[in-house]
């Protein structure tokens, strides 16, 4: 195995027992398999508890404002005004903003919990199911907010707040069936459209906020009595204010649309391939309607041209009979114009709502997953659900829930009914697949809730039964709306009696794992028991004919014994006295912050308009006070009473107050040590925080110090070693300084640091001696190279200059060569002669430029940084380039030395010719460069100049170039060439392609452009691929034959190296999968956008050219996207990316498709 390097080794170590994928290799094993199920079932429960999230973030946005405005609304009620129905209505109000300040605390903290869920153990499902009761919840709240009261309804001030609650519902997209706000609030997985989205919708919502201001403004004046006589003219502007509203944000709409729906036709695409058909149809759909509006605009097109002459004639024609057959034949083209236009316009409509289909379908499947496994259960576990709220016992009557036309009779004849009836009305196309309203797996889940129901009414259970009803409707509704088909993965075949024994033991071990973490079974008695009974499992499972009816029989009595075991055990008691004592500490630490804190004591009738995180709430001894945190600058920063601590600090002890509270309602067992910490450590913190101003006040008069140390000049000339890890080391200290560390601690640390400071200043000094000691060594080295009258006597440069003046004959001045030696000498002095010739013109002016110039460059670049281990570094370098040239002068006596120096001398002349030149190699190259970067620069100052009223991106343009002619300015007056040719070789790419861009932008504005070569860079691609596919193929070869062994007779060893065997097989296996044909599909383009992109080039119409380009360009960035997502996501390819062997012809694709990005957004840019 000696062939395989130490790289190679380790890389197919990773596959002696790892699977990347399921399907992927053909030595699976289950329990991988099972693990990756289960993350992808991870993720799903995720994204549907985030977007569930967001749907009740959008509700809770909307009751919030609503409350607000009814707040708002009683405030404008004069006080000799109040009648009963004001009362009621402030009653009202007060009750539900209560209620609702409940409702969002509860959902904070689900959202918490989750975030703090152990990672082996997310709880995004429950967490989904808590917020759905939320959000019935909060729906019902919403659905109870009053309407104002009659004695400001009609005047002015009730029309404004009509106004209000309009620009609200046009925030929350109320007005438009293409959006809703959770799905526009919903982060994309895409970056580029996260980022379009995220910034439409600041946009939006900043619209809608100064909208909002302007009307509130107006109602101040409203209610102003000495502005009486503006009633009627604020009304007319408010709803002006409302229309321009409306207009301005369409382009926005339009933004998010686009963003949006890239993303939903995504989400569709992983429901198909997750098995759901509906969106199988859907995609189906959207390819039928991708041609279908091909073909509408084809035909559209044609018909306008006929109408057109047919209009034209029709007006031309006689009066009479010819005139009567031009209006019959005009009417009738105009009919089916109008037909196809409007059968255009309801596909168009559709595709726009793909975002509402997608989240329609997402959450069907949702609710099927959800009760699919056993309908009853779920139903008792909802019932068991402390928040599930039930009518009075008895209600209603048993003869509604279950008589003749009762609710289960109706709801069972329903269910029939629509399991059997096709959904016409929602067929698109003839070629769909039809489908009902149920399918047999709907039918059943819903059957089962409410013959579960029948159950719970026929034992006297009345409200459970309702629930039961009521659940099942609702979730019938969700079915039906939907008009899907949701069927569940492939059934398994039925499962033996040992897999029923197997799954039921496994499913008890986690049962009791549970009750032990509760601090159940202490004495392993259950534990005992289940070992004992998995034992003989295990004993009968490897009979020919296992019999495990016995053993059933004692599982399920352990079944038994474990359950009586649960329900009979009291939790310990110092649970809930942890729970108490964090109530108690964080009652203690609001206490102390209202200290901190510039506060007001509130009733609680004021909370309404009060946020929830600026609202401090203290129980002590059953009385509940409310405090509110005063603010300023418009209620974004908090104020304070103690100055000397940070607002930081303060805002610590809140998150920490919140944090005990929920430890306080947290119910999870066996907790008391955490919560026993937690109180320990909030009460040691607000000690040490309340008393901590002095220090706090010491530290960051400490920082501002260390600040000036590090500001000051010293440090920006010299740089002590460990400087740079200091100064890291401080900045992370003075961010962090606050929330990282106690004040005392804090205090501590910040003279560490500044002594530190201290320490580096005064080496920093001393860097200034040790420079100009190492430059005294630097420049000599310098002229003994350049030589002249000025340099040190004797010099090398000068020695060399004789040299060329005598000739190279005068080495061998007292030289008398060997018998033998003479040709070979005769052959030395020729190639010296013809360095030196070459050596001459540069040493003249320059002095030598072979590696020891190149050294000392390097040894003076090391000096100016002027670090202390770049000046050590630079001293040694440049006395041992001296070292090196005055051995080398001592070779001009070879008398002395023979042949052999000579020859070695002879060497070092043809080096030095080398160095000279490259010298007038570089010289020429950093002047070409120079004329090309000017040239480039000076054509795209003219483009700026010529387009400079008409180039939208003029400014960011200009600011490019600006940029690039005062990098270019400094270069050229670098004296060094090499360092020219450096630092001019980027700026000549750089100007082009600024040069260029600008050049294309002109040229797409004049309507001539060509775009990018779609079936070029698609033959490219596959080119590209088919490479990778030989190399894929060689490298499979290449480890095969490199695993081959030879055993050693050493058991241990053998067995590790036919294991790595094994793996090279898996890994080579693997990697022939890399074949062409397999991805041929993935680098097939799109054949519509080439078209697309000529006809949005060639559109001279400024406006729709701009909007036409936009689009197409976001088609073809989005095929680079999923390009590059399926082969980076592609098990085999991640494989061959990976491999130590050779992956070389990965990066000729990788450029290929960086190239043909580029590409893309430079020759369809919008101008």
């Amino acid at each position: 195995m000696t062939e395989l390097t130490s790289t190679q080794l380790t890389f197919l170590a990773n596959y002696l027992h790892v699977v990347p994928s399921a399907g992927m290799f053909k030595r699976k094993k289950a329990k991988q398999n099972a693990e990756i199920e289960h993350n992808e079932k991870v993720k799903q429960d995720y994204q549907s508890y985030l977007e569930k999230k967001a749907e009740v973030d959008s509700l809770l946005d909307a009751i919030r404002a609503m409350l607000g405005q009814c707040s708002q609304a009683l405030k404008s009620i004069p006080k000799g005004q109040v009648n009963a129905e004001v009362l009621d209505f402030r009653e009202t109000v007060v009750a539900l903003t209560k209620s609702f300040t409940s409702i969002k605390q509860a959902v904070d903290g689900i959202h918490v919990s989750i975030t703090n869920a152990d990672s082996e153990n997310p709880e995004f499902e429950q967490g989904r199911r808590s917020l759905g009761t939320h959000q019935v919840n909060l729906a019902y709240l919403k659905a109870k907010i009053p309407d104002q009261p009659k004695l400001i309804e009609d005047g002015t001030i009730g029309v404004l707040f009509k106004k209000l609650a309009e620009i609200q519902s046009l925030k929350q997209f109320e007005d438009t069936n293409l959006l809703s706000e959770s799905i526009v609030r919903l982060e994309l997985p895409d970056e580029v459209a996260e980022r379009q989205r995220s910034q439409a919708l600041a946009d939006h919502d900043l619209l809608c906020r100064k909208c909002r201001d302007r009307i509130d403004a107006m109602i101040v004046d409203a209610q102003n009595p000495d502005k009486a006589s503006l009633r009627d003219s604020l009304v007319s502007s408010a709803g002006d204010l409302v229309e321009k509203l409306k207009g301005d944000r369409q382009p926005i709409i339009d933004s998010l649309i686009n963003a949006i729906n890239g993303h939903a036709h995504d989400k569709i695409a992983q429901l198909m391939a997750d098995g759901s058909p509906v969106a199988a149809r859907e995609m189906q759909r959207a390819k039928i309607i991708t041609e279908s509006l091909k073909t509408l605009n084809r035909q559209t097109d044609a018909l306008t041209l006929d109408v057109t002459e047919l209009r034209v004639a029709f007006a031309d024609a006689k009066p009479g009979v010819a005139k009567r057959e031009a209006a019959a034949a005009f009417h009738e083209a105009q009919a089916q114009l109008d037909e196809l236009v409007a059968r255009k316009r309801r596909l168009e409509a559709y595709e726009a709502l793909m975002a509402q289909h997608a989240a329609k379908i997402a959450e069907a499947e949702s609710e099927l997953w959800e009760w699919f496994e056993d309908p009853v259960e779920t139903v008792t576990n909802l019932l068991a659900d402390p928040e599930t709220k039930l009518r009075p016992p008895g209600e209603p009557s048993l003869e509604m829930l279950v008589g003749n036309g009762g609710m289960y009779f109706n709801q069972a004849n329903q269910y029939e009914t629509d399991r059997k009836r096709v959904v016409l009305d929602a067929k698109l196309f003839p070629d769909e697949e039809e489908i009902t309203y149920l399918d047999e797996d709907q039918f059943n889940i819903l059957m089962s809730i409410i013959d579960e129901g029948k159950k719970l009414a026929e034992a006297g259970k009345n409200p459970e039964a309702e629930f039961a009803f009521i659940k099942a409707r609702s979730l019938h509704q969700v079915f039906r709306e939907s008009a899907r088909m949701a069927l569940p993965p492939a059934q398994e075949p039925p499962l033996s009696e040992i897999e029923k024994l197997n799954k039921q033991l496994a499913a008890l071990n986690v049962e009791l794992d549970r009750f032990w973490g509760r601090g159940g079974d202490e004495q392993n008695t259950l534990r005992t028991q289940l070992k004992k009974i998995t034992k003989a499992r295990d004993i009968e499972v490897a009979k020919d004919v296992p019999d495990v009816a016995s053993i059933q029989a004692h599982t399920d009595n352990f079944d038994k014994a474990l359950a009586q075991a649960i329900a009979a055990y009291v939790p310990q008691q110092r649970d809930q006295l942890a729970r108490d004592r964090a109530q108690d500490a964080k009652n203690e630490i609001l206490q102390g912050l209202l200290s901190m804190y510039n506060t007001k004591e509130l009733q609680e009738a004021q909370l309404a308009d009060v946020p929830s995180d600026k609202l401090l709430v203290i129980e002590q001894d059953g009385v509940t006070k409310y405090f509110e945190i005063k603010t300023e600058r418009g209620g974004t920063q908090d104020k304070v009473s103690d100055k000397h601590i940070p607002r930081e600090a303060m805002d610590l002890l809140l998150e920490q107050a919140t944090m005990l509270e929920l430890l306080a309602q947290s119910q999870s067992p066996d907790c008391f040590a955490e919560i026993e910490a937690a109180v320990a450590k909030g009460q040691a913190d607000l000690a040490a925080i309340s008393k901590g101003g002095p220090d706090y006040d010491y530290v960051a008069k400490q920082v501002k110090e260390c600040t000036k140390l590090l500001a000051a000049k010293r440090f920006s000339s010299w740089v002590p070693d460990g400087l740079y890890e200091l100064k890291v080391e401080f900045e992370n200290f003075k961010d962090n300084y606050i929330t990282g560390y106690l004040p005392a601690k804090a205090k501590l640390k910040v003279d560490e640091l500044h002594a530190a400071l201290e320490a580096k200043k005064v080496e920093a000094t001393a860097l200034s001696k040790a420079y100009d000691k190492a430059e005294i060594v630097v420049k000599r080295v310098e002229a003994k190279l350049a030589g002249g009258k000025k340099a040190p006597k004797p010099n090398l440069a000068d020695q060399l200059r004789d040299l060329i003046k005598k000739g190279p004959g005068a080495l061998m001045l007292g030289y008398t060569s060997a018998p033998g030696e003479l040709k070979e000498a005769d052959a030395l002095l020729a190639r010296m002669k013809k360095a030196l010739e070459d050596i001459g013109p540069a040493l003249e002016s320059d002095g030598l430029e072979g590696e020891f110039k190149s050294d000392i460059n390097t040894a003076r670049q090391t000096l100016e940084t002027k670090s202390e281990t770049g000046i050590r570094t630079a001293k040694a370098k440049a006395e041992a380039i001296e070292a090196k040239i005055d051995g080398k002068m001592a070779e001009f006596d070879p008398s002395s030395n023979g042949l052999r120096v000579l020859e070695d001398f002879a060497k070092f002349l043809e080096k030095e010719a080398k160095g000279a030149s490259d010298r007038k190699a570089a010289v020429a190259e950093f002047e070409s460069g120079k004329e090309k970067v000017e040239a480039s620069l000076k054509h795209a100052a003219e483009t700026l100049e010529k387009e400079k009223s008409t180039l939208a991106s003029y400014t960011e343009y200009k600011n490019v170039y600006d940029a690039m002619k005062a990098q270019f300015d400094a270069t050229k007056k670098i004296t060094d060439p090499v360092q020219g040719v450096a630092q001019i070789k980027p700026q000549i790419s750089s100007a082009k392609q600024l040069d260029d861009e600008l050049q294309n932008l002109s040229v797409i504005k004049s309507g001539k452009a060509t775009g990018p070569d779609f079936p070029g860079w698609e033959d490219a691609l596959k080119t590209k691929m088919e490479n990778i596919s030989q190399s894929a193929s060689n490298v499979a070869d290449s480890i095969i034959d490199k695993a081959k062994y030879e055993p050693s007779g050493v058991a241990e060893e053998d067995k590790a190296l036919e294991e790595l065997k094994d793996a090279a097989a898996d890994v080579a296996g693997t990697l022939r999968l890399v074949t062409y044909p397999n991805f041929k599909k993935i680098l097939t383009l799109d054949k519509n956008i080439a078209v697309e992109a000529a006809a949005a080039l060639a559109d001279t119409n400024t406006v729709t050219r701009k909007k036409a380009l936009a689009l197409v360009r976001e088609k073809a960035l989005a095929e680079v996207r999923r390009i590059r997502t399926e082969m980076d996501a592609h098990p085999a390819l991640k494989v061959y990316r990976g491999n130590p062997f050779s992956n070389k012809s990965w990066d000729g694709f990788a450029s290929a498709l960086h190239g043909f990005d580029v590409d893309v957004l430079t020759k369809l840019q919008p101008a």
